[in-house]
C-alpha cells in the first residue's frame, strides 16, 4: 500500500527560504506574534528568515505577491492583528484579506499560510500570540507536502 504523505513529513526546516509579512498596525500585539513565529522557525533550522512590515492587513497582499517575486523563498507567512472596533470595517478587512491571500497562493503556486489574527478584543488576540509558532509550523509541513505530491 503507499505511503500517505503525511507520514512520510518530517519537520526539519533545513533547506527551506520563509518569508514574513507582518502588519505594523497593534504591533505591540502582533511583535509577539512575530517573536514567536521566527523562534519556532530557527528552532526548525530556518535561519534566515526574511520579513517585511507593512502599515496594514490590507497591505498585507500586495507586500506578499511583490516578495514571491522578487526573492526565492519556498513559503510565505502572513501575520497581523485586526481588533474589531464600532463598525463593520473589521469585517471588510479580515474578508478581503483572507480572501486575497488565498488567490495569490493560488495563481503564483506558492503556500501562504494565513496568521492575521481576528478578535473582538485586544484580551483575546492578546491570547493568541501563541499561534505564531503553529504559524511556523504549518509553513515547514506544506512545503513539505507539496515537495512530496
Amino acid at each position: 500500500m503507499k505511503q500517505e504523505i503525511s507520514e512520510q513529513f518530517e519537520f526539519s526546516g533545513n533547506g527551506i527560504k520563509p518569508g514574513i509579512v507582518i502588519s505594523e498596525f497593534n504591533f505591540e500585539i502582533g511583535g509577539k506574534l512575530l517573536d514567536a513565529c521566527v523562534e519556532e522557525l530557527k528552532t526548525l533550522n530556518c535561519h534566515d528568515v526574511k520579513i517585511v512590515k507593512v502599515p496594514g492587513a490590507l497591505e498585507i497582499p500586495i507586500a506578499t505577491q511583490n516578495f514571491i517575486k522578487k526573492s526565492k523563498l519556498d513559503v510565505i507567512i502572513t501575520l497581523g492583528i485586526v481588533i474589531k472596533g464600532e463598525t463593520d470595517h473589521y469585517d471588510h478587512v479580515t474578508r478581503e484579506t483572507a480572501h486575497a491571500l488565498t488567490k495569490l497562493s493560488l495563481d503564483l503556486n506558492t503556500p501562504i499560510i494565513q496568521g492575521v489574527i481576528s478578535a473582538p478584543n485586544r484580551e483575546l488576540a492578546e491570547q493568541r500570540t501563541f499561534r505564531g509558532k503553529e504559524y511556523a509550523r504549518t509553513a515547514i509541513q506544506m512545503v513539505h507536502t507539496l515537495k512530496n505530491l
